[in-house]
């Protein structure tokens, strides 16, 4: 199941930046032999996703690109289950900082 199908999702603000993003991912999975994310992004509903956020935010855009293994995970698996991983990681790292310096600077290395 999936959060988001291709009619629910925005139309692209820049749609030749969103087709350059989508064209760079294929190209590196490609290059990488990595035929299931290939597979993935020739479906409909995540072809639309990649298209929406790269197209609609240039920070997501290079998000995805940059952590290209993370986006992998988002399409070929469970979503819910990704995002509980995330925050059981982030709560651990947490607890082990002790002044707020070093928490906001845990949080701005999370963000990216």
């Amino acid at each position: 199941m999936t959060f988001w199908s291709e009619n629910t999702l925005p139309h692209p603000f820049d749609k030749k930046r969103a087709e350059d993003i989508l064209s760079e991912l294929r190209a590196r999975a490609k290059s990488q032999g990595n035929t299931l994310l290939l597979k993935r992004l020739k479906v409909g509903k995540n072809k639309a996703l990649v298209i929406s956020l790269a197209g609609n935010s240039p920070y997501l855009g290079q998000l995805i690109l940059k952590n290209s293994v993370f986006f992998k995970k988002l399409l070929v698996g469970n979503p819910d289950k990704l995002f509980e991983n995330l925050l059981e990681k982030t709560s651990a790292k947490a607890a082990l900082t002790h002044k707020e310096a070093d928490f906001k600077t845990l949080i701005r290395s999370l963000k990216s």
